[in-house]
């Protein structure tokens, strides 16, 4: 058994021309082994926009 996810990364991508790193940031934290929801709480952003 794996142990904690490491936590969150600090910076959050803002504006649309960050919309691509936006796309790979949620992806580096869910292989991250971040739940989708942890996600949406760290970037302050509903659970519909991460599951985009």
């Amino acid at each position: 058994m794996q142990g904690r996810p490491r936590p969150l990364v600090a910076c959050t991508p803002a504006g649309r021309a960050q919309e691509g790193n936006a796309h790979a940031l949620v992806h580096e934290l869910l292989a991250q082994g971040h739940s989708r929801r942890a996600i949406t709480r760290h970037l302050g952003w509903g659970l519909n926009t991460v599951l985009r």
